[in-house]
């Protein structure tokens, strides 16, 4: 993530990466708060979640469903 992030402030202004960024973190935050009473705790295993995205021209992410 660090590379990718180091890429586009090569080519972008930064305050726009942190957006990008930013808006990111938001949308995998409120898709969680979403489902979390859904997701129940289990003692002997674990979950793992991914997030797949596209950000276009203007740095908006995109969620891949």
């Amino acid at each position: 993530m660090n590379n990718f992030k180091q890429f586009l402030l090569s080519k972008y202004n930064p305050g726009r990466v942190d957006w990008c960024f930013t808006e990111i973190k938001n949308i995998i935050i409120r898709s969680l708060q979403s489902v979390q009473k859904n997701i129940l705790p289990s003692k002997n295993s674990f979950e793992l979640y991914g997030y797949d995205f596209m950000i276009d021209a203007n740095l908006k992410p995109w969620l891949i469903e």
